[in-house]
């Protein structure tokens, strides 16, 4: 089977190793998969913050890009969502209004393409432990998606899967409405992980990775069981995905710094790994921050509790980012740092800097 494979620009700059690992299943099943590497954004963020006609020009291309796809597949139901119920009415009465009125019948969300289209829930995957699944607002009520990604699930090899208590109230995500009304969007956010934890689930799994990154990345509960394959390789390549971000907005490199992120929405074992493979970000040719000062992986291992205290702990830390080639040193102790380093580069480099 054929299938045109559609990737929002949210994937695409965020977890493109989503995308890669869709191709690979879609392949898995028979299916031939088309990319289109004109493709960009579907045109719902313009959308969104009200800017209808700027969003009608992104929507247009988007249509043109696609114009030839008989089935169209996205690991999104926010973006499958929205160019189901809003592409008819966007292009009413206009040039593209026949494409626009057929384009709800050829796109589907990656979990309904599977259990509806292929009629396939079993693909050998295993995954051991407990999971509660969330249901997006767009996959819920735009898609009306809700039993297809459980289906899947249910299939999966050694996971207990658990169902949240408000399993259809929004994680508080909501496109602008989190920029809107960020206290609210936080709050709702953090109602979600806390009903997970509670229910003992080790993995929190949606149809959008919009909300998975909202309850991951909300602050008071980002350090809950945050997930990676491979923590270095993967915030390595959402870094370069921003560089290039950045420099198709016209900004130019000189004025880019890359800081790993130490601390948020990483465990001790992610920043230990963090610092051990420092040395692969200059790879990306840009000048390394490192931002690790008095953080919590310090006082557990330095063993101590208070923040303020774990001034030897963020020297060490500090000394060894300078052997690894980082140029910027974000501290809380300036003087006793610089103190380190000038003994540190007049024992390894043969005098004070």
């Amino acid at each position: 089977m054929k299938v045109h494979l559609f990737i929002p620009c949210f994937v695409d700059q965020l977890y493109p190793d989503t995308a890669f690992n869709v191709v690979k299943l879609l392949e898995r099943v028979g299916c031939q998969v088309i990319y289109n590497e004109e493709q960009t954004c579907c045109g719902q963020p313009a959308f969104n913050a009200g800017f209808w006609e700027e969003s009608k020009s992104v929507c247009g291309k988007w249509l043109a890009d696609f114009a030839d796809a008989t089935t169209i597949v996205t690991p999104s139901a926010s973006c499958a969502g929205f160019i189901r119920n809003y592409y008819p009415k966007l292009f009413d009465s206009s040039s593209l209004h026949h494409e626009a009125q057929s384009t709800p019948k050829r796109i589907q969300e990656l979990s309904e393409f599977l259990v509806k289209t292929l009629h396939t829930t079993r693909f050998g995957a295993r995954l051991q432990g407990k999971a509660a699944y969330h249901d997006s607002c767009a996959g819920l009520r735009e898609c009306h998606i809700k039993q297809e990604p459980r289906q899947l699930l249910q299939q999966v090899a050694g996971l207990e899967l658990l169902e949240l208590p408000d399993s259809e109230t929004c994680c508080g995500f909501g496109g602008t409405f989190a920029v809107k009304y960020p206290d609210i969007s936080v709050a709702m956010g953090q109602q979600k992980v806390e009903q997970a934890l509670s229910l003992g689930a080790e993995y929190l799994i949606s149809t959008d990775l919009s909300c998975l990154m909202h309850m991951q990345g909300e602050p008071g509960s980002m350090q809950a069981e945050p997930h990676y394959g491979d923590v270095v390789l993967e915030v390595a390549a959402f870094l370069e995905a921003r560089v290039t971000q950045c420099e198709a907005a016209g900004i130019p490199r000189r004025r880019l710094v890359l800081d790993p992120g130490f601390g948020f929405g990483k465990t001790l074992a992610h920043n230990l790994a963090l610092l051990q493979r420092l040395s692969l970000f200059h790879n990306l040719g840009l000048p390394v921050l490192l931002g690790a000062s008095r953080k919590r992986f310090i006082g557990t291992i330095g063993q101590e509790a208070e923040a303020a205290r774990r001034m030897p702990g963020s020297l060490a830390v500090a000394l060894w980012g300078v052997s690894q080639g980082v140029q910027m040193i974000r501290v809380h102790d300036v003087a006793e740092t610089r103190q380190a380093l000038s003994l540190w580069q007049a024992t390894t480099q043969g005098g004070p800097s």
